[in-house]
């Protein structure tokens, strides 16, 4: 016997095909008896899909319940506790985009290589997991960006491979710096070049001072503890925003 039955609904309700009506047995005299045992056994199977059919409705609403929630919560652990419990829901997909438009966002809103590395360790083939890869690339260049010292002291990297070091310190000159004052009694920028190779950055400032820097998660740079010119608070350059 087939048992015709609905999917949920979208309103959470269970609704089953209707059922033709059974009729009752008749008389042994009218009928033979194992015709009306026959359809007693229709009668069992009746009952058996009226119950199974409630049983389904009640986890169909339970599905929809727990789905209105977690869209009203809208939060990356509400969507993920939603498909903790439904897996294979009908709600499973849309779950599982929320939650990567959530990190997305997050990723987006921070900025740096440390927050789209996380979003890619999460999402590595979904939808935008491109933008991430390009982003983080974007995040982890120094073109165009200012960093700076303990001590004030800025690297400024242009464009076409040439940058510039400008002392903070008025009438201070580290070891092998090339001095030049202004008439504010400061150093002028002292020019340097510099090349990226990822997450490698070689500054070279006259006269001969090189050192090579790694980009951080956190967007910073971290070089040799001599740092340049032999002066340690050239070790970590922090961006300037």
């Amino acid at each position: 016997m087939n048992i015709l039955m609905k999917p949920c609904s979208t309103s959470g309700v269970f609704e089953p095909a209707a059922l033709a009506p059974v009729p009752v047995c008749a008389d042994s005299r009218d009928m033979p008896m194992i015709s009306c045992r026959w359809k007693i056994g229709r009668i069992k199977l009746r009952v058996w899909a009226l119950l199974f059919c409630a049983i389904w409705a009640t986890g169909c609403n339970t599905t929809e319940k727990d789905w209105k929630a977690a869209k009203e919560a809208d939060t990356s652990p509400a969507y993920t506790g939603f498909l903790t419990q439904h897996p294979q829901g009908p709600h499973a997909d849309e779950a599982k985009a929320a939650i990567e438009n959530l990190d997305w966002k997050t990723a987006r809103s921070a900025n740096t290589s440390a927050a789209y590395t996380a979003f890619l360790v999460r999402h590595p083939q979904e939808s935008h997991a491109g933008d991430a890869r390009a982003a983080k690339a974007a995040a982890e260049s120094v073109t165009g960006k200012t960093y700076m010292t303990s001590e004030d002291d800025m690297i400024e990297f242009g464009r076409n491979g040439r940058a510039v070091e400008i002392n903070g310190n008025p009438g201070v000159a580290y070891a092998g710096q090339m001095v030049s004052f202004d008439g504010a009694g400061r150093l002028a920028g002292t020019p340097c070049t510099y090349n990226q190779d990822g997450e490698k950055v070689t500054l070279r400032c006259e006269p001969g001072a090189t050192a090579v820097y790694t980009v951080s998660g956190d967007g910073s740079l971290q070089g040799p503890p001599a740092g340049m010119y032999k002066h340690p608070a050239f070790a970590h350059l922090t961006e300037r925003k």
